[in-house]
């Protein structure tokens, strides 16, 4: 049987010290104290056009949060909630 590779299976003398951080790894970090909690995110499936899909791909390397801003600003923006919203008839 495989032995996991977890702390518990791992030998305190095959334990590296922690790196030692650098400037640059300070300067990177963040520290939340007094802020609010960061929300987890729900993974959904949204059907988009494959021609929007393929601009957004040339556009942008980070595409989906591209995407992921401009729906967070409509909806931070709206005068209105999803509810109010009209679905026409199929």
């Amino acid at each position: 049987m495989k032995e996991k590779n977890t702390l518990r299976a791992l030998s305190p003398e095959n334990l590296d010290e922690a790196p030692v951080w650098t400037d640059e790894d300070f300067s990177n970090a963040v520290h939340r104290v007094g802020l609010k909690p960061v929300g987890k995110k729900v993974k959904i499936n949204l059907t988009i056009d494959p021609d929007v899909v393929e601009w957004y791909k040339t556009v942008s390397v980070l595409a989906f949060k591209h995407i992921f801003l401009i729906l967070s600003a409509t909806m931070r923006k709206a005068p209105y909630t999803c509810n109010q919203i009209s679905r026409k008839p199929h």
